[in-house]
C-alpha cells in the first residue's frame, strides 16, 4: 500500500510537533543572542572561518593595541570586528587618493585610530589624521589624557590633535575634505548636530562610520536617516551595529 502524504487539516505527528517546537526555541534564542553585543565577537573566536580578522595585516595591527581598549574590560575580541570594519572601510575610502585624510571624532584611548593608522601604514598610504576629543574623561571615566593617548601613537604619522568637543570643534576649525570619518563620542545629540558639518567635509567616495547607530532608539535613527537622505548619501548598517554612510562618486 502506497504511503499517503499528509493533507491540510491532518493532525501532525508528535515527532513533527517536537521538530517545530525545537526550531522555534532555537530561533527565539538566536534572536536574543543577536541583540546582545557579545554576539558580535563571540563568533570570531575560531580563526579558521575568520582568518583575515585574526591574522595578516589587520591581525597584527589589532594585536598591537587591543589591550589599551579599557572600555570593554580589555576583552581581546570585543572590538575586533568593529575595528576590522574600520580598517577595511578606511582602505576602501582611500583608493585613488595621493594623501588620505582621516577624521576621528571621539578618541578616548585611541585604540581605533591607532589600529587604522598601523593597518594603513602597512599598505604604504600617505596619511593625515585629525583627532578630536576633550581628553578629560567627561561622561567616560575610562578616557585618558591627551599625553596618555599620544604615548602609543606612531610619531611618523602626520597628525593634528584638537582638544575639544563636537560640534564646537567643527565650528571653530574648518575641516578640509576628508576621506573617512570615524564618529564615536557616544553622545547622540552632539553627533546629530555635527553630521551636517561632517557630511560637508566628506570627499566623493568617502565613508563615515557612526558607531552608536545600532544602539540608539528608532526615533533617533530616523533623525540620522533624514539627514542622510537630504545629502543623497548611501547608508547601511553592519552586523556590528555600526552605520556606514558613503558619499557616492555620482
Amino acid at each position: 500500500m502506497s504511503k499517503v502524504s499528509p493533507r491540510i487539516g491532518e493532525v501532525p505527528s508528535i515527532l513533527n510537533l517536537i521538530k517545530r517546537k525545537t526550531a522555534r526555541v532555537v530561533i527565539y534564542f538566536f534572536c536574543k543572542i543577536i541583540k546582545n553585543e557579545k554576539f558580535q565577537h563571540v563568533i570570531l573566536i575560531s580563526p579558521y572561518p575568520y582568518f583575515r580578522i585574526h591574522k595578516g595585516n589587520f591581525g597584527q595591527s589589532y594585536e598591537k593595541y587591543w589591550k589599551l581598549d579599557l572600555n570593554r574590560g580589555a576583552d581581546k575580541n570585543t572590538t575586533r570586528l568593529r575595528n576590522y570594519f574600520n580598517c577595511n572601510f578606511a582602505q576602501i575610502a582611500s583608493r585613488g587618493t595621493n594623501e588620505v585624510r582621516f577624521l576621528f571624532c571621539g578618541v578616548r584611548n585611541g585604540v581605533s585610530a591607532k589600529v587604522v593608522a598601523s593597518y594603513m601604514k602597512n599598505l604604504n598610504y600617505n596619511m593625515k589624521f585629525i583627532l578630536i576629543d576633550p581628553f578629560d574623561g567627561r561622561d567616560d571615566t575610562e578616557a585618558v589624557s591627551l599625553s596618555g593617548c599620544q604615548k602609543d601613537w606612531d610619531s611618523s604619522i602626520n597628525s593634528e590633535w584638537i582638544v575639544d568637543t563636537i560640534p564646537d570643534a567643527l565650528k571653530k576649525n574648518r575641516i578640509k575634505i576628508v576621506n573617512a570619518i570615524f564618529l564615536n563620542t557616544t553622545q547622540f545629540e552632539a553627533e546629530l548636530e555635527s553630521l551636517p558639518y561632517l557630511f560637508d567635509s566628506l570627499a566623493k567616495g568617502g565613508v563615515l562610520i557612526m558607531d552608536i547607530y545600532g544602539f540608539i532608539p528608532e526615533v533617533s535613527q530616523k533623525a540620522v536617516d533624514a539627514l542622510i537622505d537630504k545629502y543623497n548619501f548611501i547608508s547601511f548598517m553592519l552586523p556590528s551595529l555600526q552605520l556606514i554612510v558613503m558619499n557616492p562618486f555620482s
